[in-house]
């Protein structure tokens, strides 16, 4: 019986150092300081943060130029909640990409900021559902400008799922494991 765990175990092992090279690779650091919406680096974090913000910006340039108060008003609401919203993500994509490469092949992801990451993402869609209603309040340049806002957002929203989906996969050891204390705990 001894014998047969140690067999297991030594499989086990094996299976996990073929499978290794692709989970314990060494991510390069996010380059800091770049302002371009086109910044596509490897892990997501900075560029999505950058585009993020980019929106937000837009949203505040529409909201200085509508003259009607509750609309203003509705578009100051927006314009705080992408802010806030921006900042989740942020923190939930620093903490799942900042796992060390031993935890992600032991244990795997890390399921709680994934979670957190998948609800500021169902926020941005709400969010364009708002902003597509706010839109057909608008004329002209306004309205023009939030469509682009919502296009952005629409496909920063796709970026970000992609982006999850792509951190969830791969091998780990006891990620099984893992996975069924974070169901049974919900």
């Amino acid at each position: 019986m001894k014998n047969r765990f140690l067999i297991y175990l030594v499989i086990l092992l094996a299976i996990g150092l073929i499978f290794a090279p692709t989970t314990l690779i060494a991510q390069e650091p996010s380059r800091g300081g770049e302002t371009e919406i086109e910044d596509e680096s490897d892990d997501g974090t900075a560029s999505s943060e950058v585009r993020l913000r980019f929106i937000n910006r837009r949203l505040e340039r529409v909201q200085e130029r509508v003259n009607n108060e509750s609309l203003r008003g509705e578009i100051q609401e927006r314009v705080q909640n992408q802010a806030e919203a921006t900042e989740r993500i942020q923190n939930a994509l620093e903490k799942i990409e900042g796992r060390p490469a031993y935890l992600r092949f032991l244990i795997g992801p890390d399921y709680k900021n994934a979670g957190e990451l998948r609800s500021q993402i169902v926020r941005l869609r709400n969010e364009i559902r708002q902003l597509t209603n706010l839109k057909e309040r608008l004329s002209g340049t306004e309205a023009e400008e939030v469509q682009t806002t919502i296009d952005e957002l629409e496909t920063e929203s796709n970026t970000l799922e992609t982006n999850l989906q792509e951190k969830l996969t791969g091998f780990s050891l006891f990620g099984w494991l893992a996975r069924l204390f974070v169901k049974s705990g919900e």
